[in-house]
């Protein structure tokens, strides 16, 4: 989708695919891709973690993932609780 957006503004503004450009697009194109790769993996470790979880505990995958869910949603409120205390106490 950037790589579109670059090409559509170059045309907008009236510059061909000058090697700058195209430069910009590869660049563009090439951290999607990581990005993507390691979403993609964090997921896998991610699911391999919660199937590995329920197997041990002899629970469903779906109920290890609602942990997970009530668990940061605790710990999210935990923090907040916190920074709005005075200085130094917890």
């Amino acid at each position: 989708m950037a790589a579109a957006i670059v090409v559509v503004v170059g045309w907008w503004v009236g510059k061909p695919l000058t090697p700058e450009l195209l430069a910009v697009i590869g660049v563009l194109l090439s951290w999607s891709v990581k990005m993507d790769r390691s979403w993609s993996r964090r997921l896998a470790d991610h699911m391999a973690a919660v199937r590995s979880i329920s197997a041990r505990r002899g629970v469903a995958d779906e109920d290890v993932e609602t942990i997970y869910a009530v668990l940061d949603e605790e710990v999210g409120r935990e923090q907040r609780r916190r920074k709005q205390l005075p200085g130094g106490r917890a």
